[in-house]
């Protein structure tokens, strides 16, 4: 993750860099997009980073040619690191944009949606490296460990009020 914010950091503060991306992007027929820091209050905006930097990998390690910033030019083990950690997160990202949405009433979703997660979306297939598996259960883990603490905290405190 940090590799990924110092690459999007490079690019955005030099204007001399954020030209010769553009440019690389186009002479190798990429989307010329830009790319995207991470937010800590933006669910999903990890992945998202994450996703960019993976599908501008070529035009950065172009762009990166002065030896200042040689170091920051993504290895194939980086690569593999942050396809693993995307292909994991990806799902969970994709869930959050549609129970975020304005419009539509999500609170009696939220159940079905993280039974789908836990029990569907982020099961470890035969496909996925071994890291993309460790990753993905330990973040059913997680989210089974808060939705029982949710349940558990909720019969707390339907009984105090019943009490009373």
């Amino acid at each position: 993750m940090g590799l990924c914010r110092n690459l999007v950091t490079v690019f955005a503060h030099s204007w001399s860099r954020k030209k010769k991306l553009h440019e690389e992007q186009e002479a190798l027929n990429l989307p010329t997009h830009s790319l995207i820091l991470d937010c800590p209050t933006r669910w999903g905006s990890k992945q998202k980073m994450i996703e960019r930097v993976l599908e501008q990998a070529h035009a950065i390690k172009r762009a990166l040619d002065d030896r200042k910033h040689q170091h920051l030019n993504l290895t194939w083990q980086d690569i593999a690191v942050l396809e693993s950690i995307n292909t994991a997160l990806k799902p969970v990202a994709e869930f959050t944009d549609v129970l975020s949405n304005e419009k539509i009433v999500t609170a009696s979703s939220v159940r079905p949606v993280l039974r789908l997660l836990t029990c569907d979306l982020l099961d470890p297939s035969p496909e996925d490296s071994e890291l993309t598996k460790n990753l993905k259960t330990k973040m059913i883990a997680i989210l089974e460990d808060r939705d029982t603490g949710i349940i558990s905290r909720r019969k707390m405190l339907q009984k105090n009020s019943s009490k009373k």
